[in-house]
This record gives C-alpha cells, structure tokens and sequence, in this order.
C-alpha cells in the first residue's frame, strides 16, 4: 500500500507528469529478503505490484493518461544500497519514476 505521506508527494509529481507529453515507467523494487506468500511468491510480483499501484494511483488520482504509463518490476535485482541492514533493505524497497525521452 501506498503510505499517507507517500500520495502527498505522488499528488505533486503527477500535476508535473500529467503536463509532459513522454512516456514514463514506473519501476518497483524490492529488498532481497524472500517473500512467499499466496498474493506475491516471489519479489518479482512484489516489485511489479508495487509499481502497479503507483501506476493506477497517477490514473486515478492525478489524471495521467494510462497510455503514457508503463508499470515493470525490477525484483531485488537492482539495489541502491547493500542489503546488509534494515536501514538499507528499507531503502532498496522503493519504486523509481523514469521519464523517457
């Protein structure tokens, strides 16, 4: 789920995003820690879920053009910080908003 302060920030970026005629990916990540659960068996589900709401929350909420969206998961695959604490683990669970040219 999407926290509170979260759909502030994403509210602002869609009144900027819904104003650019590019396409824009939403990537989800993940920590590497494995998930195995009914909904997401493995990160990539996770990752891709994660994404998937951000996608819908910017058509539902921000008014972007669904065409122009892309939702994709990235899995533990890519991480921006070692997965060797909680601090950094929280930091690797994150989505990345890719603006193309």
């Amino acid at each position: 789920d999407i926290l509170p302060s979260g759909k502030q920030v994403l509210m602002k970026l869609g009144d900027i995003l819904k104003e650019l005629d590019n396409e824009i990916v939403i990537e989800g990540h993940t920590d590497n820690l494995p998930i195995n659960t009914v909904l997401f068996p493995t990160n990539w589900e996770l990752s891709t879920k994660r994404a998937t709401n951000v996608v819908i929350f910017f058509v539902e909420n921000s008014g972007l053009d669904p065409v122009k969206l892309t939702a994709s998961g990235r899995g533990e695959f890519k991480p921006i910080k070692p997965n060797d604490t909680e601090e950094n683990r929280s930091k690797n669970r994150r989505i990345d908003i890719i603006i193309q040219k």
